[in-house]
């Protein structure tokens, strides 16, 4: 009887979805920043954040990184300013975040996965410009 529960349980887990391993980050990620109408830069070594809503500064940074493909890099420690960077649309629903660590380098996901520009550059003196007061 324990077996046949047992049996019918791990079915149901199969049947429903459920993984047992962890999912693999991508090696290669891009980012498609459309219809943002906020965006937020905090300074990592920070708690205060600047809300941008100037629809010309939104699309140079967000051009800048939706330019490019990103690859995989070696998980390491980054140093220096970071900043992380939100977007929304018009409804205050979030779009997309990244983490900002230099012109070529990102931290991304869940996990924070560091990441490197392989295309271009990103604008990070603009970006951290914007959070000067």
């Amino acid at each position: 009887m324990k077996k046949l529960l047992f049996v019918l349980l791990a079915i149901c887990m199969i049947l429903a979805g459920c993984s047992f391993t962890k999912a693999e980050a991508p090696d290669m990620v891009s980012f498609k920043i459309e219809e943002a109408a906020v965006m937020e830069i905090t300074c990592k070594n920070g708690t205060d954040f600047t809300q941008i809503t100037d629809k010309e500064v939104i699309s140079k940074v967000s051009d800048s990184i939706s330019t490019l493909t990103f690859k995989k890099g070696k998980s390491q420690s980054p140093e220096g300013d970071a900043y992380v960077i939100k977007w929304y649309d018009s409804k205050a629903q979030h779009i997309e975040t990244i983490t900002v660590f230099s012109d070529i380098m990102i931290l991304y996901g869940k996990d924070n996965i560091n990441y490197e520009a392989q295309n271009g550059k990103i604008c990070y003196d603009y970006i951290a410009s914007l959070t000067e007061k």
